[in-house]
């Protein structure tokens, strides 16, 4: 497909040559046009969505049927008129994002497709790993992320949820997110601390669960089948997502198996290992929420959800390392707080808050607690349960049998929201996935 390069409505036949000559030069990436359903459309709250197959009803995607023929110079100068006329985005691309320079008018402000506010010499303005054209145009792939809510100046952060329904364990059930669930997801993370180019904090999470309209790449999986064999690397997980997650979205969205159970092969005990709550890939795009009969308790879920897509983000079960259970380390990641929620009284117990650390607890060696200060420096705590508050106790508060200098960390500063690499030089720095198995127990399980 050509690339369309903005100048006066009056040309002259030189000047047509010219640019024509200038676009088969191009090393942009080809775009298709935006139909006309979507030459005005700017991102907003109440979205839309895509289709299984990544298109939007009665949705126009046709590249130019005539993309071969370089000779028909009334014909190409036509088409440069309508792609102006229509605001499809034209003219020199610094970053290689898909708008022309012309109308990435780094203001901060975003208005429409003729007037970004993008930066015209950032491939990714807000830095939520999806180029500023993907959020603005319909991607090469044909998907509309504009129609869903996305914005190039605030970031985002695209699900699909597909889900079993079965009646193992517990009467008939299904596990598809419902709107209180993601209703929570949503909340934790429009409440992060994280700028945006637009001057707002907080990031967008938009759901794709099959809830009617445009948004219809969510859908219940059609098995009789309630336990994934080895998780999201296993062959049954693979296959559902290929029969059921649409090849388009694969470089956008979060793909999320609600399922009853699944079993991993735990190399320690020698054993297969059905009871835990997830599994996800760090980093990655691939997970698991299995919550089994705890299906009904929209906490748990959403905060599943959360501590699974943490992974996916590059977040371990300590932040930056694989010690859990720390009091002092206040994120759904940490296994004492997936399921009670983060505390906000500086006290080790959970106040059922959804949210990642922010590094504001201090830091705690085992060897050398001071009962006076507790966790926050003004809170004092009885570690060791004697009923007194003492200025230096040894004692293992993570239960890991073995004393540590345990340390808050700032996940908020530290999520990778692009977990796919854009060139060799990112290849080499991003190490290649792995599968985290969370064996965070709820009771039963």
């Amino acid at each position: 497909m050509r690339t369309f390069y903005t100048c006066s409505l009056t040309r002259s036949l030189p000047f047509v040559l010219a640019a024509l000559a200038l676009a088969c030069s191009s090393n942009d990436e080809p775009r298709p046009s935006a139909s006309a359903e979507n030459a005005g459309a700017i991102p907003n709250n109440t979205g839309g969505g895509s289709s299984a197959d990544g298109k939007l009803p009665n949705e126009d995607t046709t590249l130019d049927d005539d993309a071969s023929d370089t000779t028909d110079v009334d014909h190409d100068a036509q088409v440069a008129d309508d792609a102006v006329s229509s605001g499809v985005s034209a003219g020199a691309d610094s970053d290689n994002d898909g708008l022309a320079d012309s109308v990435e008018t780094n203001t901060k402000v975003f208005r429409d497709k003729n007037d970004t506010g993008t930066d015209p010499k950032s491939w990714d303005t807000d830095g939520d790993g999806i180029s500023d054209g993907d959020e603005v145009l319909v991607t090469a792939g044909g998907l509309n992320l504009a129609k869903m809510g996305t914005n190039p100046l605030h970031q985002d952060i695209l699900m699909e949820y597909d889900w079993f329904e079965d009646s193992s364990e517990c009467a008939f059930h299904s596990h598809k997110p419902n709107s209180a669930v993601l209703n929570l997801v949503t909340a934790g993370f429009a409440a992060s601390p994280v700028r945006n180019p637009d001057g707002t904090t907080g990031i967008k999470i938009i759901h794709d669960y099959g809830q009617g309209g445009a948004f219809t790449g969510g859908n219940r999986i059609a098995t009789n089948d309630v336990v994934l064999d080895n998780g999201v690397g296993g062959d049954e997980f693979q296959n559902y997502r290929l029969k059921n997650f649409a090849e388009n979205r694969r470089s956008y969205f979060h793909y999320v198996l609600m399922s009853h159970r699944y079993t991993y092969y735990d190399n320690a005990s020698r054993s297969w290992i059905d009871t835990s709550s997830g599994q996800a890939n760090l980093p990655g795009n691939d997970l698991i929420v299995s919550l089994a009969c705890y299906h009904n308790n929209d906490f748990f879920v959403a905060a599943t959800i959360v501590h699974e897509l943490g992974h996916n983000l590059n977040l371990q079960h300590g932040g930056d390392n694989e010690l859990n259970y720390k009091p002092n380390y206040n994120s759904v990641m940490n296994y004492k707080y997936q399921f009670d929620g983060v505390d906000t009284d500086c006290t080790p117990p959970g106040n059922k808050v959804i949210d990642y650390s922010r590094n504001q607890r201090i830091a705690l060696d085992e060897n050398a607690l001071d009962e006076r200060v507790g966790i926050c420096k003004n809170t004092r705590w009885d570690w060791n349960g004697d009923k007194k508050f003492d200025a230096r106790v040894s004692f293992d508060i993570n239960g890991d049998q073995s004393f540590d200098v345990l340390t808050d960390y700032d996940d908020w500063a530290a999520i990778r929201l692009s977990w796919q690499p854009r060139s060799s030089v990112q290849k080499r720095d991003i190490a290649a996935p792995v599968i985290v198995n969370c064996d965070a127990h709820l009771p039963g399980m």
